[in-house]
């Protein structure tokens, strides 16, 4: 569920912080991990919609990668994801995942 400089290798937890909020204001519906791609923090954007796909973000919100397996639209990057750690999922989702929103980006 993506050049320059990818990642967010050399930001702080705040940095992380405030991409994330960033993604969430225009991925309210959804759901974000933080994963690692090639030592770099990245931000994986699933869409709560069957068949949406996800896109990859560095920690600057450039899209890295298209995940779109429904479309056959799969990016590299997206294969090559470690330590995702859910952040938020949204409330009543395609999934049945419980809400989480781990790092208060609701709030």
């Amino acid at each position: 569920m993506h050049i320059g400089i990818i990642g967010c290798h050399k930001k702080q937890e705040a940095d992380y912080h405030a991409t994330a909020k960033a993604i969430y204001e225009s991925n309210k519906n959804s759901w974000i991990e933080f994963c690692t791609y090639k030592k770099q923090k990245v931000f994986c954007v699933q869409a709560n919609a069957y068949d949406a796909g996800g896109v990859i973000y560095d920690c600057d919100k450039k899209q890295l990668g298209i995940c779109s397996y429904a479309w056959q639209q799969v990016d590299e990057i997206c294969h090559q994801l470690a330590d995702c750690e859910t952040i938020y999922i949204v409330e009543d989702n395609i999934w049945g995942e419980p809400a989480v929103d781990k790092w208060e980006l609701a709030k």
